[in-house]
């Protein structure tokens, strides 16, 4: 919900965040600031808490049999 631009009146359509119709519930400001503090709050915690890097031995070699991607953990 924080991280959705739906709730400040905005919708996403074809890679393109527009006006929405619908009326916002919080403000244009308010939603860039909490943007703000998750991104800095989410860089501090990587320093603090780095996230181990890890090898998928699968990764790549398995596709999806309805549309062909590639599936990854």
């Amino acid at each position: 919900m924080l991280h959705n631009p739906f709730y400040a009146g905005k919708i996403k359509h074809g890679g393109q965040l527009l006006p929405g119709s619908h009326d916002a519930i919080v403000s244009q400001e308010l939603f860039d600031s909490v943007q703000s503090a998750m991104k800095r709050n989410s860089s501090r915690s990587e320093t603090l808490h780095p996230r181990p890097e890890r090898e998928y031995l699968l990764k790549g070699l398995i596709k999806c049999a309805y549309c062909g991607k590639s599936l990854w953990a």
